[in-house]
Formats: structure tokens, C-alpha cells, sequence
């Protein structure tokens, strides 16, 4: 939720597009892209489109020192990965060429992204902004009252930002704008329901910036940045850990306060991680602060 952007989006209708041809095709009908290779199996893709995801090169580059978004492809369960097995010869061809075939059409689509993709994608955005609030209404009941209004107010400002990010690609109207967000005000309402306590307290007030000088996330290739700064002990300590920890960093952005920071977090990982103790997130930012990440 840190990078809020239509790509995303586009990312998981090719994903829906790989996994309805090859179930089609495994299911002996003709289909235009079986994607299959002689040497790898004729299963279908089952792919699942999910939120984030650690654990490659993307994480760095999505990180808000550089902001890059793009998609992430990764093939789970692998009961060789990582072990003395885990060589080339274990992958199958079949996996690798649908994998090249998302990533392929993805830069195509974007690189001749035009005038005539907009509205086609508005709708797209549109019908996915409604199924995200069908699932955010479902894991309202998890949350504490005062929770389900901020959490909602986030997410409206998630899928307007995602409508946004279109304007980097081509032009986006005022009208189009306009009308996407009173769509997306009218989601809001709905979602948010009216048992909701009083979202306006903010408990803290503190406000972070990332030093310009630290780049990256803490946390890469077997490397901690925290740990080697803070210590192991202290670092561990943190209630903040994993994809958690890297979004709290990503969200500091010079304008958020630390509660608000929270609000995020919780829009982005609750009911799984819930509840997120501000003093977590505030334990967490300090740290920060201490080895000149944050100021």
C-alpha cells in the first residue's frame, strides 16, 4: 500500500488471463495461449494475486527510497528451493514460460500504454476497488470500532492513488478523475458502515523524514541494516518485524504522523497481523531514529 499504483492491477488480470487459458487448454479446449512448454508438465496455472511479498531484488526497488513499482512472480510451494537440489535442471519449463509471458505482456502493455487504455483501465480499477471493499467489509468485524473508520479512509486514498498513477502513462481528465472519486467515496461510505468510534484522535502527533543519505530497506539478501547499527539484541527486540517493519519505513514520508503511520499498517495487514500497539510502531521509528535512518 505504500506504492499505490495501477500496475499492480494490470499485473493480476494477466495473472487471471494465464490462469483461464491454461485451465481451458489443460481442459482440452483450443485456447490461443496454451503456454506450455514440450519439456514442462500441461497442469494449469493456479496463480494467486496477492499483496505484498518479500524476499527478492523487487524489494528494494519498491522500496520509497527509489518508489519503482512492478509486479512479483514467485512459485510456492518448492520443496527444492534453497536446499542441495535447487539448481536449473529442477525448474519446470512450463512454470518459466508462463512467468516470461506475464512479465513480457506487462512491459508491453505499459510501454504502449495510451489515450484509448485509460478508460479500459478506470474499469478495471473501478470493479477491483469493489471487490477490495468486499473484502475489507468482511474483516471490519476483526477491527476495533475506532479502526474501521481510519482503515477506510485509507483505502479510499489507496485507489484514488491508484487512479492517479495512470497520469504517469497518459493523460487523465478532470472529469475522469472526478468521477472516479466520488465512485470511490460512495465505496467508502458503504464500507466504513456506522459503528465506528471517533477516528479523529491522533495519539501521536510525531512526524518522521527519511535521511536522503540512507537509502534501501533494513533488511536485504542476509544483510540487516538495523542489526549491524543497533545491535542483534536490540534489533530483535522490535515488535515490528518482516514485511511489517518495511512498510513502516516506506510509509515515513515527511507528512505522516506516527499514528497515521499506524492506520496504514493496519489497513494494509489486519485482521492477519492485528491489533499493531502504536508503541510498536513508535519503538520501531525510534530505533530508526537512533541510527540516522529517520529524522
Amino acid at each position: 500500500m505504500s506504492l499505490p499504483t495501477f500496475i499492480a492491477d494490470v499485473g493480476h488480470e494477466i495473472g487471471h488471463f494465464v490462469n483461464d487459458q491454461t485451465l481451458r487448454y489443460a481442459s482440452g479446449q483450443d485456447v490461443d495461449f496454451p503456454l506450455v512448454s514440450k519439456e514442462g508438465s500441461k497442469n494449469p496455472q493456479l496463480a494467486q494475486m496477492e499483496g505484498i511479498n518479500l524476499g527478492s531484488d523487487h524489494q528494494v526497488f519498491n522500496e520509497s527510497s527509489w518508489g519503482i513499482p512492478g509486479i512479483y512472480l514467485h512459485d510456492w510451494p518448492d520443496r527444492y528451493i534453497h536446499t542441495n537440489f535447487d539448481s536449473s535442471a529442477m525448474i519446470d519449463p512450463t512454470k518459466l514460460k508462463r512467468a516470461a509471458f506475464i512479465a513480457a505482456l506487462q512491459g508491453w502493455y505499459l510501454a504502449n500504454f495510451g489515450a484509448d487504455d485509460v478508460e479500459p483501465v478506470l474499469n478495471l480499477l473501478r470493479a477491483n476497488a469493489l471487490q477490495r471493499s468486499r473484502d475489507l467489509m468482511i474483516n471490519m468485524p476483526a477491527l476495533e470500532a475506532a479502526d474501521r473508520a481510519r482503515v477506510a479512509t485509507v483505502h479510499s486514498v489507496v485507489e484514488l492513488e491508484k487512479v492517479k498513477s495512470i497520469s504517469r502513462f497518459a493523460r487523465l481528465d478532470e472529469k475522469q478523475l472526478h468521477q472516479s472519486g466520488n465512485y470511490i467515496e460512495t465505496l467508502a461510505e458503504l464500507t466504513k458502515g456506522t459503528e465506528t468510534g471517533n477516528p479523529a484522535v491522533d495519539l501521536s502527533g510525531h512526524v518522521y523524514q527519511r535521511n536522503p543519505d540512507i537509502k534501501g530497506p533494513m533488511h536485504a539478501f542476509d544483510y540487516s541494516y538495523i542489526v549491524d547499527k543497533l545491535g542483534f539484541e536490540p534489533a530483535a527486540g522490535l515488535t515490528l518485524q518482516g514485511a511489517v517493519a518495511y512498510e513502516a519505513l516506506n510509509f515515513v514520508d515527511g507528512k505522516r504522523t506516527v499514528s497515521e503511520i499506524r492506520n496504514w499498517l493496519i489497513a494494509e495487514f489486519a485482521p492477519g497481523v492485528y491489533p499493531i500497539p502504536l508503541a510498536d510502531v513508535e519503538a520501531y521509528l525510534s530505533a530508526l531514529e537512533n541510527i540516522d535512518v529517520i529524522r
